[in-house]
């Protein structure tokens, strides 16, 4: 899918909606993050390590996108999941807790 596809995918989701943002290229995985930020997902998760993390967060605030607080990151509960699956289950426990609160 095209970047410009997707965000403008990101930014049209509901609060009922779930984002999960994840990618090895800074710029394009943080153009996504924003977009799902300004949009109403009821769920914005980013993947990644914590030096991506900060990557993410400090490209976005030099985009002066500054409100984070709404990112789940590292997405998904800590289960100490170490398998594709593991950490996969915990991300859509996340998620459920997360939309249920809201």
């Amino acid at each position: 899918m095209r970047n410009d596809l997707a965000i403008g995918l990101l930014a049209s989701l509901s609060p009922l909606d779930a984002a999960i943002i994840m990618g090895h290229e800074v710029e394009m995985s943080s153009r996504n993050l924003g977009a799902a930020i300004e949009g109403n997902a009821g769920y914005i998760g980013a993947l990644g390590s914590a030096k991506m993390q900060q990557d993410r967060a400090d490209w976005l605030a030099y985009q002066e996108v500054t409100d984070l607080s709404r990112v789940h990151g590292p997405a998904g509960l800590k289960i100490s999941a170490s398998t594709p699956a593991e950490i996969a289950v915990s991300v859509i426990a996340e998620i459920i807790s997360v939309l249920k609160q809201n």
